[in-house]
């Protein structure tokens, strides 16, 4: 893993396609869901995972999020993000 600055951060957004994939793990999430919906408005590709689904992930999936139920490392090799962002309540 190698954490990025978020100057980092805003050059491989703005530097990547667009319908780029971003992996958020903890997904459901206040903050991460929230992040999913502003990285869709921005026309990327979301996808992620949590430990349960929950109304956020549906409102996430709805708008063509792929959410996986639970963690797993294969779900984030078959995405090959450009990123991954992972909530403060996962550690490493």
């Amino acid at each position: 893993m190698n954490p990025l600055t978020p100057g980092q951060v805003n050059d491989l957004l703005r530097e990547s396609s667009r319908r780029s994939i971003v992996y958020l793990i903890g997904a459901g999430g206040c903050g991460m869901s929230g992040l999913g919906h502003l990285l869709l408005d921005l026309d990327f590709q979301v996808a992620g995972s949590d430990l349960v689904v929950n109304e956020e992930i549906r409102q996430l999936r709805a708008r063509g999020a792929e959410i996986h139920a639970g963690h797993a490392a294969e779900n984030v090799q078959r995405a090959r993000p450009i990123l991954v962002v992972y909530t403060s309540a996962v550690r490493r």
